[in-house]
């Protein structure tokens, strides 16, 4: 395969799948169940990285609510 076709066929792969992302709304219910089962050991119910095993974790879990993470993009 030549190198620019190639090049083309990734960049439409990831315009088409950022695209598509964006068009698809968010099911905070999901969410919800998503975080507790995942996230809510680590990362607490406050969202702050207070979590009952996060004591246990070489890297301290991020707090979700900080403006530094929150700046950050998906």
């Amino acid at each position: 395969m030549k190198p620019t076709l190639t090049l083309g066929m990734i960049l439409m792969s990831v315009l088409t799948s950022v695209g598509f992302a964006q068009a698809i709304q968010g099911d905070s219910k999901a969410g919800q169940t998503v975080y507790e089962q995942q996230c809510l050991r680590c990362h607490g119910s406050q969202l702050d990285g207070n979590g009952p095993e996060s004591q246990d974790l070489i890297v301290r879990p991020a707090n979700l609510q900080s403006q530094i993470t929150r700046s950050k993009t998906d």
